[in-house]
């Protein structure tokens, strides 16, 4: 999914991309590689594909993590 797709599902449910959360738009395939992480002042899109689906949420969530600290 190209980044605009992405960005645009995590900021439309403010939830982890599972492919479940809300129904696909135009040129969107159910993609599982986004993380939202809430902190003080609003909120963390990091969003990862090239592995298997559960792989790419691991890494953005780590990503998010990293930006964190």
């Amino acid at each position: 999914m190209p980044l605009g797709k992405s960005a645009e599902a995590l900021a439309d449910t403010l939830k982890n991309s599972d492919g479940n959360v809300r129904a696909a738009k135009t040129g969107e395939h159910g993609w599982q590689g986004g993380a939202v992480t809430r902190v003080r002042k609003g909120y963390i899109f990091a969003a990862y594909s090239g592995g298997s689906l559960g792989d790419d949420l691991k890494v953005s969530l780590s990503r998010s993590d990293l930006i964190i600290q």
